[in-house]
Order: C-alpha cells, then structure tokens, then sequence
C-alpha cells in the first residue's frame, strides 16, 4: 500500500513512479509514436485521407474497446476491494473470538478441595493461559495471511516484539507504518522490472506473537499452506474446550456458542478471501481486451496521421505522433491499473497490507490481554463489593460518575411540585389515606390511580370529563386497557 501526498493538485504524483502503471504504459505508446512518425514519412496524405473518408466506422471500435477497458477496471477494482473488505472481517472477527475467550476466562469453577501449596490452579495459571491464546490466534491469523500471499513454504515467521510499556505505541498506527512512501524519481527500475516476488517476501516476514517453536514448525510443514490453517484453526477449539472442561470459561452454554460463531464468521472471511485468490479473471476475457488493445495501438496511428496532420495546406509533422503517444498511453495505462488490482494480494507495493494487518492484529491481542490483567489493581475493587462483579468496571472515574449521577437523582425527586402537578401525579398506595380508596379496597400492593371528587385524574377539564362516554373498568381515559387490579377513583 502506498501513502503519497495530496497537494498542488496531484502534480508530484507525476514525478514518483513507485507503484505507477505509467512507466509499463510508456513502452507501448513510445511504440504508437514511433509508428506513427514512420506513416507520417512514407505514406501520402492523399491516400490516408481515402482510407479514412469518414472516421465515424473506426469510432466504433474505438468506444468498444475503452467500454472494454472501462469494464475491466471495475472488476478489478471491485476485487481489490473485496479483498482487502473480507481480510478485514477475518481479523475482526477472529480478534473477536480471542478477546470473548480471554475475557470469558475470569470466571472460573471454584475448586471442589482447597489446593496443596504450589499446586497450580485455574487462577494462577490464567496469565499463561492468555498468552497461549494469544499465541494461537496470532499464529493462525498469520498463516491465513501467508496463504494469500502465496506463500507455499513455511518461512520463518518473525517473533512480534512486545513494547516495554503500553504507552510507547499509544499512538502508532501499524496500516500507516508498514505503507510505503511515494519518493520522487524512485522506483522507475522497479516499474519497468519488478523485483523478484520471493525476495519481497523474505524482506517482508510475518510478525507472530511468541514466534514458532521447532515442534510447530515440524507439524506445520507437513501440510500445505491452507491446510495450515485448517490445523491451527483445530489447536483453537480445542485449547478452548479444553480449558472450559478443566473449569474456566464458567459462563452459560449459549455464551460460550459466540465464540465458535464468531470462529467460523472470521472462518467464512478467509475462505471469501481465498475466492479472489484461487480465481483470477477468466483467461478469454483477458486474452480479448490485450488483442484489441495491440489492434487498437497498431490501427490508431493511421487513423492520426490521416485526420490530425494540419488544414488547408498546413502539415504539421508533430501533431499526429504526439496524439498517439497520448492516447495509447491512456488506453494501456488503465489496462495496468487493472492487472495491478485484480490481484489485492501479490502486487507490490500496491498489494493489500497484509504485513500491517498481522502487526495490527498482534497489537490488539496484546491490548485485550493487557486491559484483564489488573491494570487497575490498585482502584478496581471498593471495599466491601467483592464478588460482586464489579472488579473490571470499577475505578474511581467509575464511582465518582456513579455518585455524582445520584446526586442528580435525589435533587430532582426533592424539587418542589406545584399543587395540581401533586393532584394529577400518579398517586402512591402508602402516600394516601385508606378511606380515599374505599373500605373495602383489597390491599394487592398494585398501583392506585387517584384522582379528587371535583377533578379527574386525567389532565383534561371537568366538562369534558363530564360529556365523556361511559368506560368500561378496564378502560382508561384514553382507551388503553389496564390491568384489573389497578384501581381508577374519582
């Protein structure tokens, strides 16, 4: 992925050809300009002015083949995008699945004996247990992106560094790190002979938290590269069925079902990501848009030396091949952006970022793992609340919230209320007397709505109350119905 800037109206991006499909474009159109400068010298005007009577049957051809190359580009653009859209959901969703695991694992069964000193339990072992989920999913998540890499051999994967302290990569963005830099005049040799694609990929390892031991490395590359990830999305599962048998993960059944739902949703992005990467654009349309572009380059000189030569006598020599020197390089340049796109994943430096996609999932595993292992300590618990599921919530910016929210609440309730807003309120049971409700009103604890005998409860005047048809018990004033054991009094 590329940054470049965006200033004085995109001119700089002329001068880099880091990454440009230009310099690929160049070699086609100098050749339109060639053949167009050797027309301008052997044939005669006259008779390309008989061959082109009328350039309207040649516009024809022209149009389909930009409709063709229009259409093209949206395809590959389109997949550039999904590509990128459905890597996003995989580590999503994964990262995800990662964090409800850590997470879930705060709650543990309590042991059936009391534990012999130094024998290890759920709890101690809770910390290891984190970092072996986050060494599982930051393994299979970078198998998944060496996949689409094309990386057939198992390579040795780089061991992620943990920063010393969470505030030295507070502000780091990894997408924009890991982007390369739009540099004037660098890149031409690159543009016009890429680099070899393995040795990018040995310039460019993928970061894994707790790098490979031996032992995995051993199981791993006796596979190929998507069953590797087949057998570490296994180690998953079962690393979580195992420690919820052991006695962690003590949350309900349909909880723990959002886990594997959320395994298979990151699951179902790889594999939409594989679609694009296994499936290239079907050959005979590939193979149809390079034909009529090499008729395209080959036949518009002719048609530029006949029409764009000079008037009324005036020959101008140069007008014709510089026509042509444009034209084919805007019709072959966005034939390059198109090969460029249609494969997100393979094309430096304007591949997909996949390096930084790895770096941004390890950065969020390691904050998820930080944010449960009692950053706030020392704040967390007020006394007297243990066990009361308030030790990952609760800091003192929480409780100074919590009582300033309750002094709001008891300065409204204490606010002093006019005397009809006192009438028309809906009434308390123990606030009015027995006899307002009569005597032989059950006592079932239910809301009363009480009302005086010159007012009705509802808001509306005594004459309309008056004039008002007669209700059925179970009717309110407006028509609602209410329960039966709610009492309307007047």
């Amino acid at each position: 992925m590329l940054l470049y800037p965006h200033s004085f109206a995109g001119i700089p991006l002329l001068l880099s050809a880091t990454g440009s499909a230009i310099p690929r474009a160049v070699i086609p159109a100098f050749c339109a300009f060639l053949l167009t400068t050797v027309i301008e010298e052997t044939i005669s005007q006259e008779y390309l002015n008989h061959i082109f009577a009328h350039p309207y049957p040649y516009t024809i051809f022209a149009n389909l083949v930009g409709f063709t190359l229009i259409y093209r580009t949206n395809i590959a653009y389109s997949r550039y995008w999904e590509g990128i859209s459905q890597c996003r959901q995989m580590s999503s969703k994964w990262g995800d699945a990662a964090l409800h695991v850590m997470s879930m694992d705060c709650l543990s069964k309590p042991p059936a004996s009391p534990p012999e000193p130094g024998q290890p339990t759920l709890a101690s072992t809770r910390s290891l247990y984190r970092a072996a989920v986050c060494h599982r999913f930051s393994l299979m998540h970078g198998l998944a992106i060496a996949h689409l890499r094309r990386e057939a051999k198992l390579r040795k994967f780089a061991e992620a560094p943990i920063p010393a302290s969470s505030r030295s990569s507070a502000d780091r963005r990894p997408i924009k790190e890991a982007a390369y830099s739009a540099r004037y005049w660098d890149g031409w040799r690159q543009a016009l002979w890429p680099s070899q694609y393995e040795s990018f990929l040995e310039q460019n390892p993928l970061p894994v938290l707790g790098g490979v031991s031996d032992a995995e490395r051993g199981s791993l590359e006796l596979l190929n590269s998507e069953e590797r990830v087949h057998a570490e999305f296994a180690r998953v599962l079962a690393s979580v069925n195992s420690r919820r048998a052991a006695g962690g993960l003590n949350v309900d059944p349909p909880a723990v079902s959002r886990i594997h739902q959320t395994l298979s949703d990151g699951n179902l992005g790889f594999y939409q990501a594989c679609k694009l990467e296994d499936t290239p654009l079907p050959f005979p349309y590939a193979q149809m848009v390079s034909l009529v572009l090499c008729i395209f380059a080959v036949s518009y000189p002719l048609l530029a030396s006949a029409k764009a030569s000079g008037y009324e006598g005036y020959h101008a020599h140069w007008l014709a091949p510089l026509l042509s020197f444009v034209v084919v390089l805007a019709y072959f340049g966005l034939y390059e952006v198109a090969r460029e796109l249609e494969d997100p994943f393979i094309h430096p430096p304007n591949e997909a970022p996949l390096v930084a996609m790895q770096q941004s999932f390890n950065a969020r595993l390691l904050s998820g793992w930080g944010a449960l292992e009692d950053m706030y300590a020392s704040e967390c618990v007020p006394e007297g609340t243990e066990g009361l599921g308030l030790r990952a919530i609760t800091t003192t910016a929480v409780e100074a919230l919590e009582a300033a929210w309750q002094a709001r609440h008891e300065h409204d309730h204490a606010r002093p209320t006019s005397p009809h807003a006192q009438r028309a309120r809906v009434g308390d049971v123990g606030a009015n007397p027995p006899s307002a409700l009569g005597a032989n009103a059950p006592d079932t604890g239910a809301v009363q709505l009480v009302g005086t005998p010159d007012r009705p409860t509802s808001s509306t005047s005594a004459a309309s109350s008056r004039n008002a048809p007669q209700r059925s018990p179970g009717r309110t004033l407006s028509g609602m119905k209410v329960p039966r054991n709610v009492q309307v009094t007047h």
